[in-house]
């Protein structure tokens, strides 16, 4: 697809190759169990695995080339157990942007949002 997939609200998942770069504009969230061949341009919640009804676990693995995660952007994983988790492969780099969707610069952070799933949690050295 020229151009590559631009999401512009809502969720969208690719499961299956998607032979293109994809872009995540604010307030979407793209995800899915397939494979990106290009980089992935997150300004919304990238979040790997396939959320849909027919899913319940939704527990997932994305493939990409790289990553440039901008302002505000949100990497969102499920974590189930040790085993069963959300992943991102990437063949390439991961790169940090300080560029909004409307070019402007800012020094806002990406977010990382970690959910455990109801019967599972984190130890911590004090437990």
């Amino acid at each position: 697809m020229p151009g590559g997939i631009r999401i512009i609200g809502g969720r969208f998942n690719v499961n299956c190759d998607a032979k293109c770069p994809v872009f995540i504009f604010k307030s979407s969230v793209f995800g899915g169990n397939g494979s990106v061949n290009g980089n992935i341009d997150n300004y919304g919640i990238l979040e790997p695995g396939d959320k849909s009804e027919s899913n319940i676990s939704g527990i997932g693995t994305l493939k990409a080339t790289s990553l440039i995660s901008h302002p505000a952007s949100t990497y969102r994983v499920k974590i189930k157990s040790a085993n069963e988790h959300d992943a991102l492969n990437l063949s390439g780099d991961v790169k940090f942007s300080q560029n909004c969707e409307d070019f402007t610069t800012s020094t806002e952070s990406p977010r990382l949002r970690v959910i455990l799933a109801d019967d599972y949690y984190l130890l911590t050295k004090e437990q």
